[in-house]
């Protein structure tokens, strides 16, 4: 079954391939008469003439090369180079700088300094430490009345144990009786 298409496919193939040929070698043709040379013009153009284009397109190579590299060191350098000396600068301008910034700080911090009211941070001081002590000493007090009434009580029971017990037994001989409210 494979067999009767495989033929037609392989003629069909062919005639593709030779199409192609033919046309390659029509555009081949008409290439060569438009720029006027043969086969045989070529074969008589001196080896030399050849040898000395490719020679010159190599020198022109190596030199081009040779030109980015070296166009390429230079820039590097440059860059280097004006790097250091805006590195310079800058510590330099940073350094001669420093001395009158330091001095207009100071004479500003003096200043500002001499604008403070030491009466006022004293008081302010103060009056913020008292009510931090009084905080934490009214959250101790609190704890102290809670413990306080905790043991109040445990106390009270322990007494009203007593009392329960002593009125037992007086109870029994007619006695005193006691009673804590």
């Amino acid at each position: 079954m494979f067999e009767k298409f495989i033929v037609p496919a392989v003629v069909a193939v062919g005639t593709m391939v030779l199409g192609a040929i033919g046309i390659d070698i029509y555009q081949n043709k008409q290439i060569a008469k438009k720029v006027d040379m043969s086969v045989h013009d070529l074969k008589s153009a001196a080896a030399n003439d050849i040898h000395e284009g490719i020679i010159r397109k190599a020198v022109e190579e190596a030199a081009d090369s040779a030109v980015q590299d070296y166009i390429r060191d230079v820039k590097s350098e440059v860059v280097s180079q004006a790097r250091r000396v805006l590195s310079d600068e800058a510590r330099k301008a940073v350094r001669e700088a420093s001395d009158t910034i330091q001095k207009e700080v100071g004479d500003r911090v003096a200043s500002e300094a001499a604008l403070i009211d030491m009466a006022a941070l004293k008081k302010s001081a103060r009056d913020k430490a008292e009510q931090k002590i009084l905080d934490k000493f009214d959250g101790n007090l609190e704890d102290l009345l809670s413990k306080f009434n905790d043991n109040l009580s445990n106390v009270q029971k322990i007494y009203g144990s007593i009392a329960d017990a002593v009125t037992k037994t007086n109870a029994k001989s007619n006695g005193i009786r006691l009673s804590v409210d």
